[in-house]
């Protein structure tokens, strides 16, 4: 028997609605989710904007932009189980690029932040590429936070090496519960797949 030892019990997390369903609509954040920066008007697809990619789970999915003034969107959501500090955890989403939505044509990449509050201070925990590929792919994620997080945010931002803004989309599915990591990991570690 050991004594004096604190016990942690790591829970996977459930995100609320991680299809993104709804009905679609343009400027509608999908239910469970909150837009985290000033300008976030996500809009619920397809068939809104021209875009007829089909989900890949459930009805719909969501959209979020960058622009050509420099902003761009992000939404978030309050954990029920915060994400401790210093754990290692995964987490994938399904992501893919329309080619038909209006003028927000380009490649954007996906950053994944956490946070303390909805207003908060929040960390960066982990970023792809630009999604250039219009069908979608399964990114799975590694990352280690340095805080206790109560948010976990989701963000369109512009492609690596870019100084200005410019018009672009990024389409997101499917995103599974956050799990602790069944071994290491490196912080950061993302693996792209086709399932």
């Amino acid at each position: 028997m050991l004594f004096g030892l604190p016990v942690v019990a790591l829970c996977q997390t459930a995100l609320l609605n991680p299809s993104f369903e709804g009905v679609p609509q343009e400027a509608k954040t999908p239910a469970g989710w909150v837009p985290h920066n000033l300008g976030t008007t996500p809009d619920i697809l397809p068939v809104v904007w021209g875009v007829q990619t089909p989900p890949k789970h459930g009805n719909t999915y969501m959209g979020l932009i960058t622009r050509v003034d420099g902003t761009w969107e992000s939404v978030g959501q309050q954990l029920a189980t915060p994400l401790v500090a210093g754990t290692c955890y995964t987490f994938s989403i399904h992501l893919a690029r329309s080619n038909t939505y209006v003028n927000y044509n380009m490649p954007v990449r996906l950053r994944i932040w956490a946070g303390t509050g909805p207003d908060s201070e929040i960390e960066l925990l982990s970023s792809t590429e630009a999604i250039e590929h219009l069908d979608w792919k399964k990114y799975e994620f590694s990352f280690t936070p340095s805080i206790d997080a109560q948010w976990f945010v989701l963000e369109a931002y512009f492609a690596s090496g870019y100084y200005f803004g410019y018009n672009g989309n990024l389409l997101v599915d499917a995103c599974s519960e956050i799990k602790p990591c069944r071994r290491a990991a490196a912080p950061g570690f993302r693996r792209e797949s086709t399932l």
